[in-house]
């Protein structure tokens, strides 16, 4: 356990609103960093966001016949070993948020957008099982935000009108997708996770035009 956080009702709402909650503080065994994301070198962020990084004696010694990356996630830093985690993350009060993952922000008019929040804000309608939220480049220089559901097995078929409008409640405008599809089952990944550039790759192939 890396760190740990009682769930209040509080925190319900704010996850049925589509919001991150704190995922808790860290142990004496257990240490975390926040450093620059896009810096090869271990740079601490200066503005408590950035990328997450754990450090200390439960930090595992790595890969097994994989230097590649070893070299990439582990790192020493003050005599300790540390692991970058690919997660996006804040600081507020020693509390942490996990925000999303490296690679998973993108910009839409001008504003940045992390799909993991488009997402969060997309699952917590009650219909929504799980959700997928990708970028297309629907003309030369406009990216618009789509978004692959699965809903609830009670659910047979998803209201799109009323979900998009339901979300549009949650986030600002430019985060609202522009698209929704909905798909027996989510692809994931190796990891068990949800595969946006799979689910992104279905959409396209059933919308040749695009």
């Amino acid at each position: 356990v890396n760190t740990m956080h009682k769930v209040t009702e509080k925190d319900v709402k704010m996850l049925e609103s589509g919001q991150c909650v704190s995922v808790g503080t860290s142990h004496a065994l257990m240490e975390f960093l926040l450093i620059e994301p896009d810096e090869r070198d271990v740079i601490l962020s200066k503005n408590n966001r950035g990328e997450i990084a754990m450090l200390g004696p439960c930090v595992s010694i790595g890969y097994l016949n994989n230097e590649e990356l070893n070299n990439n996630k582990y790192f020493f830093y003050e005599g300790k070993r540390g692991f970058r985690t690919g997660d996006l993350g804040r600081l507020d009060n020693g509390d942490l948020f996990i925000e999303g993952r490296i690679g998973s922000q993108v910009k839409i008019g001008g504003h940045r957008v992390e799909l993991a929040e488009v997402e969060a804000a997309v699952s917590s309608i009650p219909d929504v099982f799980m959700s997928a939220a990708f970028v297309v480049e629907t003309v030369p220089g406009l990216n618009e935000i789509w978004c692959c559901i699965q809903t609830k097995p009670e659910i047979h078929r998803a209201n799109i009108f009323a979900l998009k409008q339901s979300v549009r409640n949650k986030v600002p405008y430019y985060m609202v997708p522009k698209r929704f599809f909905q798909l027996n089952n989510l692809p994931l990944n190796a990891n068990n996770k949800i595969d946006r550039n799979e689910a992104r790759k279905i959409v396209l192939q059933e919308n040749e035009k695009f």
